[in-house]
């Protein structure tokens, strides 16, 4: 695993160049990187406590100038389940794009901040993020910290040998751990995610128009963690495409666009050209709403209604909590919030309508269409878990001809409990990551037919061997996890 030094910013995008030039002049082989406490699209801004949304810069922009992002991650402290420690390192990786990725200040041990103290660190559970950051792709992994600390507030806390109780366990598997990714040292540094082919924007702003009129970008940061959250529950892999970095779109086949309530001209082209040459373009109430300068479109004058040929007939008071849609011939319930901002019924196929027009509408354009949403459906799965939404996700991008590689066929998920899968190659040889939820021990797992290419398989962790069955139209496989609730599954 890569090892490297880094400095830290709160700034904006100027100090960090500004650091990085004085670095690069020091000694131009020094690689420089960045981080934060959270990737940027988790940084949505407090009016009451004087913090403006997306003050500490942008890692997309960091990105283009230094040698690599990082974060923070707590995830004990502030509750993380597996998605939630994925979804960080998926916002890191998207904004460095071919960059280095770190993962600063994992948490060592239990949180204390002044007289109180939180949850231990078991080594169950951090050996979970360590193997969930090498599936993600993160190339270095740092942890707060070795001993506890002994200044400030944080003092008495945080140490991987500190006084919580859990150390001997923790070093014991830390040690089992280092030496796993020893042995497998070529195999994991040569490893690379799977390449997505789904995308999530991220907005910066939508983020800052939302802090301008209600002084914090809440609800856009729940818009774009819900779907990203939702993604990461079914294990799809996908990207984050920052507004201003839209070189990426040609790779992928669909995008999500939660909560996009701003765009400008040179967006609003990108993805025009997306969905005229075959993307699928998933749009949220509002979409396009609002110049880059504050200024309001009506709905008639909006890129949505230009590419579309229809538009939406205005805002209506939220009067239900749920809508009813027919995709692929289910009927689906989703959660809806804020308001209705209904689609005229001119063209398309209507999925979910009220007495006011389509609340979904699939429009073609081009080669590739546009899902047209009358409200919003992210922030209250985020809220109130349901599976609909997470069926949603996958029939849009199911019939955007995308067939999943990896599908976990039991156990079935849950509102608390989900096996995250993770998978790419290492110089040609599959490699797939599984983690178990709390109360299971046994996975089956379902594989696109000639996924694996050769046999045996094997499990990192365990170094037993797993049998893959094969049909005329899949490979299947049922695979046990030791303590840690993880295996490693790759190619022989």
């Amino acid at each position: 695993m890569m090892a490297f030094q880094h400095f830290l910013t709160w700034r904006a995008n100027q100090h960090g160049k500004a650091r990085y030039k004085v670095m690069k002049a020091l000694d131009p082989n020094h690689p420089v990187t960045v981080h934060a406490a959270s990737p940027s699209p988790l940084w949505p801004g407090s009016m009451a406590t004087y913090d403006h949304v997306l003050n500490r810069g942008n890692d997309w922009f960091f990105a283009d100038d230094l040698d690599g992002i990082g974060c923070s991650s707590f995830p004990k402290w502030f509750n993380m389940d597996d998605a939630d420690f994925a979804v960080r390192v998926e916002f890191v990786k998207s904004a460095a794009r071919d960059k280095p990725v770190w993962l600063s200040e994992v948490q060592g041990g239990r949180s204390t901040i002044g007289f109180n103290i939180y949850a231990p660190v078991d080594a169950r559970s951090q050996q979970r993020w360590v193997w969930n950051g090498i599936a993600c792709g993160a190339d270095t992994i740092l942890f707060w910290c070795w001993r506890d600390e002994v200044f400030g507030r944080e003092s008495g806390g945080f140490g991987i040998s500190g006084y919580d109780g859990l150390a001997e366990e923790r070093l014991a598997a830390m040690k089992m751990s280092s030496r796993i990714i020893e042995e497998n040292r070529e195999l994991l540094d040569r490893y690379e995610p799977a390449k997505p082919e789904v995308g999530v924007m991220f907005s910066p702003q939508s983020y800052y128009l939302n802090w301008a009129q209600e002084g914090n970008a809440n609800r856009c940061m729940n818009g774009v963690l819900g779907y990203v959250r939702g993604l990461a529950r079914q294990s799809i892999p996908y990207l984050v495409v920052e507004e201003e970095h839209l070189d990426v779109l040609s790779d992928l086949k669909v995008l999500f666009l939660p909560r996009m309530i701003v765009s400008s001209p040179l967006m609003e082209d990108a993805l025009a050209e997306f969905v005229r040459n075959g993307g699928t373009l998933i749009c949220e109430s509002e979409c396009g709403a609002f110049s880059p300068e504050g200024l309001y479109r009506y709905p008639e004058d909006r890129f949505t209604a230009r590419l579309s040929g229809t538009s939406e007939v205005g805002r209506r008071n939220l009067n239900v909590s749920f809508i009813k849609a027919h995709i692929g011939g289910e009927e689906i319930t989703l959660g809806v919030t804020q308001w209705l901002t209904p689609w005229r019924k001119e063209k398309g196929k209507v999925l979910s309508e009220n007495e006011d027009g389509a609340l979904i509408l699939e429009v073609p354009v081009g080669k590739g269409k546009m899902i047209l949403c009358g409200s919003y459906f992210g922030d209250p799965y985020l809220k109130n878990w349901t599976p609909s939404f997470e069926r949603f996700l996958s029939m849009i991008i199911r019939d955007a001809g995308l067939q999943p590689e990896v599908e976990v066929v039991s156990p079935k998920p849950s509102r608390d409990s989900f096996v995250y899968v993770k998978w790419g190659e290492s110089e040609g040889r599959k490699m797939v990551f599984v983690f178990f939820p709390q109360s299971h021990n046994q996975v089956h797992l379902r594989f696109k037919k000639g996924f694996f290419t050769s046999t045996p398989i094997r499990d990192l962790i365990s170094g037993e061997k797993v049998d893959i069955k094969e049909t005329d139209q899949e490979q299947e496989c049922i695979v046990e996890a030791l303590d840690w609730g993880i295996c490693i599954l790759v190619e022989e």
